[in-house]
């Protein structure tokens, strides 16, 4: 702003110098007046990103839940999360999968004789008679489970409540805002090397914040998560949640919602792992398995209006003044060289290369300070992709009234109920990762008289 200032100061003076030596004849004048309505477009390349970064929080590295993981994504265009989490890892043995079934043979001659039951010489000569065709014999034994039979329980010894700690952050949004999509993918596997994948076999209940989760006809398998991976690493591919055909896509836009204004904020995930009733093929004690939960959270920072008397956002110090100096750079409040005595009415435009707002508000407040002073408000309509200063003549007269010095305002973007806030994505080494300025426009009145007597 200061540079704008010394602009338009060089300007006039021009201005005025135009003007006398112009004249038919040399005639000193005792006084000029200048009058006009100028108007300027400006091409800037000026990188705003560090100052629209601090619109709201934008770091979730302090969340220390164990076994907890945030990666950036490197390819949205807004900045996105994603947590990993392994939920559970357990080990389970053949023996443990055969505590609750039943073991039965399915003979060709359609007779059913448990195994159990059947004297030792009937064995020996059922094994000698089907040792040619050994594996089709093995493949008519089953196992048949009546009720479900739990196999992890959240509780059960070592298998505590998951939490996602979402860090103080949460506490620090804005309020009257909710995040416009949160969503998770739970993944479930068989990490053994056992030719048999129980997965399809096993059934999850999961609650999250208390909520249920179904799982009905959802294909399971494996998130590929690995940070050694340096795709992964560098969350560089992702622009969704990965393996769009397995999994379950979970919503938790109201949840995290709720948590807004939570300075302990947290998801917290219980679970139970059962086998579904059925039959069960032998090959299922071929081998120990190893049953693998992940949640992955995908949590974009685009915002929402909620609630739209709280939704106000303040723009930071660095874009619009510290609000501890006057804003037009005067010293005091009779100061005779101060750009606001130039003109009328003043109409400065910034545009950006990014879209930051939607359905947006541009609130400038200034407090009265002294007797007789009075306060200053304007709203001012914000486009998606620009920021507008606009004085009109009541309101330059008001910041000239010495009453109202000094002109210290507040500056803060208000959102309507359809309003969103987005905060992009931001990275020094890529150009079209950056929030740019790219050009400047600039409408005023002027009214100014310059005494070329040395008199006031």
């Amino acid at each position: 702003m200061k540079k704008i200032c010394s602009f338009l100061t060089v300007l006039l003076t021009l201005l005025a110098m135009l003007t006398v030596f112009s004249c038919d004849g040399f005639v000193i004048p005792k006084e000029i007046e200048i009058r006009g309505t100028p108007s300027f477009q400006l091409n800037a390349n000026y990188d705003f990103s560090s100052m629209f970064s601090e619109l709201m929080p934008s770091d979730f590295s302090e969340a220390d839940t164990i076994g907890l993981e945030i990666l950036e994504c490197a390819k949205t265009e807004n900045v996105t999360f994603i947590f990993h989490m392994n939920i559970f890892e357990k080990e389970v043995s053949s023996d443990e999968f055969q505590k609750n079934l039943d073991f039965e043979i399915d003979f060709d001659f359609g007779t059913e004789i448990p195994w159990d039951l059947l004297p030792p010489d009937v064995k020996a000569e059922l094994e000698a008679k089907y040792e040619e065709k050994y594996e089709e014999f093995l493949a008519g034994y089953v196992y048949e489970l009546e009720e479900p039979q739990s196999l992890i329980k959240t509780g059960d010894d070592d298998y505590e409540p998951m939490e996602i700690d979402l860090g103080s952050n949460m506490g620090e949004f804005p309020g009257g805002f909710g995040f416009n999509e949160v969503k998770a993918k739970l993944f479930l596997s068989d990490d053994s090397n056992a030719d048999f994948d129980i997965i399809e076999y096993l059934q999850i209940n999961l609650k999250i914040n208390g909520m249920d989760v179904n799982f009905d006809g959802v294909k399971f398998g494996e998130s590929g998560f690995d940070t050694a991976n340096s795709a992964w690493a560098n969350a560089a591919k992702f622009e969704n949640l990965p393996k769009q055909d397995i999994g379950k896509v979970i919503e938790l836009t109201p949840i995290v919602n709720s948590l807004i204004g939570d300075e302990e904020a947290k998801i917290t995930i219980d679970y139970e792992v059962y086998l579904k009733p059925g039959y069960y093929p032998l090959s299922l004690l071929e081998g120990d398995h190893a049953i693998k939960a992940e949640l992955i959270l995908w949590l974009p920072l685009e915002l929402k209006v909620t609630d739209p008397a709280k939704s106000f956002v303040d723009l930071p110090g660095d874009l619009m003044g510290d609000g501890t100096k006057d804003f037009f750079f005067r010293e005091s409040a009779d100061d005779k060289n101060s750009i606001t005595k130039m003109f009328e009415s003043l109409d400065i435009q910034i545009r950006l290369n990014k879209k930051l707002f939607e359905d947006a508000s541009f609130i400038i407040q200034n407090e009265a300070k002294n007797p007789g002073g009075s306060a200053i408000q304007l709203e001012i309509p914000v486009g998606s992709t620009s920021l507008e200063l606009k004085l009109d003549e009541g309101t330059i007269e008001k910041i000239n009234n010495p009453a109202n010095f000094p002109f210290t305002p507040n500056f803060r973007l208000h959102f309507a109920p359809n309003g969103r806030l987005s905060v992009p994505r931001v990275d020094e080494n890529d150009e079209n990762a950056k929030i740019m300025a790219t050009g400047f426009s600039i409408n005023m009145k002027i009214n100014y008289k310059i005494s070329l007597t040395g008199d006031d």
